[in-house]
C-alpha cells in the first residue's frame, strides 16, 4: 500500500485528483460541476490537471496522472437502493463519465441568458475574437487563463451594457498550448478553451 500526500493551490483540483486516485470518477460529483459553473475551476477532468511528483533528491517533476496506482476506496455515497437499484452501502462512484460533453456552454443561446461563444478562429495563430452576451447591464471581467488555471491577462474589467460584446485577444506573445477565456458577469462565469499555435 502506498500513501499519497497531495498538495495544491486549488482545493477543488486537490479533491478531483484525490477522488481519481481513490478510483472514483470526479465527473459524477455535482460539487465539481458547481465549482466549474461558478468559475472556481476550469476543468473537472483529472487528466487536464497538471500533476507533479516529488522526489526527495531532485524535487518536483511533471508526471502523467495514469502513472500513479489507483487504490479503490469504498465510501458511502447516497446509496441507491430503490426502484430496482441495489448499490451496496459502501461502494465506488465509478460509472464512466464523458468529460468532453459537459459544461454550461452547451446550453442553447438566448437573449435572456448569459453565454460565451467559442472563439474564432480556433486554433489561434496570432489573434482571435471572443463574443459573449450579457442579459443585463453590469460589471464584466474577461480574463485569459493558462492551462494551469492562472490568470495571465485581463482583457476587460468594467461595466458593460446589455447585449453582445466582442473583444480580440492577441496570443502572439504566448507559448503554444491550451488557454481558457473566462467571462465573469454578475457573479456567474462562462469559459471556453482555445488552442494557440504559431
Amino acid at each position: 500500500m502506498t500513501n499519497y500526500i497531495i498538495f495544491g493551490r486549488n482545493q477543488f483540483y486537490v479533491d478531483i485528483i484525490g477522488h481519481y486516485l481513490g478510483a472514483h470518477e470526479p465527473g459524477n460529483f455535482g460539487l465539481f460541476h458547481m465549482a466549474l459553473e461558478r468559475g472556481m475551476i476550469t476543468t473537472i477532468n483529472p487528466r487536464n490537471i497538471p500533476v507533479y511528483e516529488w522526489d526527495k533528491d531532485t524535487g518536483p517533476s511533471l508526471a502523467n496522472l495514469t502513472s500513479f496506482e489507483r487504490f479503490p476506496l469504498k465510501t458511502y455515497y447516497l446509496q441507491r437502493d430503490f426502484d430496482g437499484q441495489n448499490e451496496p452501502y459502501w461502494h465506488l462512484v465509478n460509472e464512466p463519465y464523458i468529460y468532453g460533453t459537459t459544461g454550461v456552454n452547451n446550453l442553447p443561446d438566448s437573449q435572456e441568458s448569459f453565454y460565451l461563444k467559442q472563439n474564432f478562429p480556433n486554433p489561434v495563430r496570432n489573434s482571435t475574437s471572443l463574443t459573449f452576451h450579457i442579459p443585463g447591464n453590469g460589471d464584466v471581467d474577461v480574463e485569459i487563463l493558462n492551462n494551469g488555471g492562472q490568470v495571465i491577462e485581463t482583457l476587460v474589467s468594467r461595466q458593460l451594457t446589455y447585449g453582445d460584446h466582442t473583444f480580440s485577444w492577441n496570443s502572439s506573445k504566448y507559448s503554444p498550448g491550451i488557454y481558457i477565456c473566462r467571462v465573469n458577469w454578475g457573479g456567474s462565469f462562462r469559459t471556453t478553451k482555445m488552442l494557440v499555435y504559431h
